[in-house]
């Protein structure tokens, strides 16, 4: 599991390095932002289609850890006010879809949209595994 780990740490970091004038400076959204956070997620839905069709059973299982220890850690890091553990949560787990969020919905950075991306990523990886898991009979 810890290759997942750092295949889903680096993808994040470069994507979230995109969109992090945006997030951060508020400056008004560019459609590079936006392309790169459609790109972030389907690259998290492919490689998650990929580990279902590789029929990695504990995939499911490490996406809903991954996922939902990193809501824990922002929402920690935000309401406990430990700015060294939520700006690096933010970074990682939200910021690499913001580019699009605020480009299409046209919305200022807020909890709630963290809340959002964490929950929107983990759904777009489990039916990406989903789909994976199941090419053959979806297919036909």
């Amino acid at each position: 599991m810890h290759k997942h780990v750092i295949f889903i740490l680096l993808v994040s970091s470069i994507f979230g390095w995109v969109s992090f004038d945006i997030h951060v400076m508020k400056s008004e959204p560019t459609l590079i932002g936006a392309i790169s956070s459609i790109l972030f997620v389907i690259i998290m839905f492919i490689y998650s289609a990929y580990m279902g069709k590789q029929k990695y059973v504990d995939f499911a299982v490490f996406i809903t850890k991954y996922w939902g220890v990193g809501l824990f850690i922002y929402l920690t890091g935000y309401f406990l006010f430990l700015a060294p553990v939520f700006y690096p949560a933010n970074f990682i787990f939200t910021i690499p879809i913001y580019g699009a969020i605020s480009y299409f919905f046209d919305v200022l950075p807020s909890v709630s949209v963290g809340i959002f991306s964490v929950f929107f990523l983990y759904f777009t990886c489990l039916i990406g595994y989903v789909v994976g898991r199941f090419e053959k009979k979806i297919l036909n």
